[in-house]
């Protein structure tokens, strides 16, 4: 008996292998992620067939957030489009993954402290006229000119909470329509934040006193509020090693 159990196990065992480990993770490329310190900014150019061409800006935060611009030239010598992005980015071994407001995903491969790879919806690396790199830049991006965002006003702080990214920034009370947020979070009379959206400008204030400075908002228009709206529910990923 005890001879035909085991014969029994051992046959189980042949139809049935042990499963296979899972592959293991991307080895973290340790000197580039320590030469990677935050902020930082990339900038690189890729083909357009329907422009004269596309620049891309990303700039990567401490806090785990992003600012990414597309500048699509004109075909007519014209000043073209710019768009701007705002979004979550996590590194994990060599794979920098950018998490948007609207739900997309891109990725890179952090070749070495100054150069992305871009990556396919995959993560394999691309190849041909889609292959292309951002090199980082000396400078961190400013991105002066103005953008659309969307957030959480709280009216009793002065402060909006960025859909996109998770930052919350002061609203600064004497530039633009920063009049016009108060009212209109007021009228709503929410004892949390109303969503809005803005056309504001990124800035930098300077603390009284110190050479420090903190990002703000000057809003230069509000173009919509809706009450007992909230931001998309967006996974928050900080950089990781």
């Amino acid at each position: 008996m005890a001879l035909l159990v085991g014969l029994a196990l051992g046959s189980c065992a042949a139809k049935h292998p042990p499963a296979a480990p899972p592959a293991p993770s991307p080895a973290p490329d340790v000197r580039a992620q320590a030469a990677l310190v935050p902020p930082a900014t990339f900038v690189g150019e890729m083909p357009c067939k329907a422009c004269g061409g596309m620049r891309r800006t990303l700039t990567l935060f401490a806090d785990g957030s992003y600012r990414l611009r597309q500048h699509y030239e004109s075909t007519h010598g014209g000043a073209g489009i710019v768009l701007h992005e705002l979004g979550r980015w996590q590194l994990e071994g060599r794979r920098l993954t950018l998490h948007s407001e609207s739900g997309r995903t891109g990725s890179f491969q952090l070749a070495d402290s100054t150069r992305l790879l871009q990556l396919g919806r995959e993560g394999e690396p691309l190849t041909g006229n889609m292959a292309y790199t951002l090199s980082r830049s000396a400078q961190v991006d400013p991105i002066a000119e103005s953008m659309r965002l969307t957030g959480l006003f709280d009216p009793k702080t002065g402060r909006m909470s960025l859909c996109g990214s998770g930052q919350s920034l002061a609203v600064l009370p004497d530039a633009g329509e920063a009049n016009a947020l108060v009212q209109a979070a007021q009228e709503a009379r929410s004892g949390r934040g109303v969503w809005m959206a803005i056309q504001a400008e990124w800035v930098e204030v300077r603390h009284q006193g110190t050479a420090q400075t903190q990002p703000a908002l000057r809003v230069e228009r509000l173009l919509a509020t809706r009450p007992g709206q909230t931001c998309p529910a967006t996974t928050e990923p900080g950089p990781a090693g």
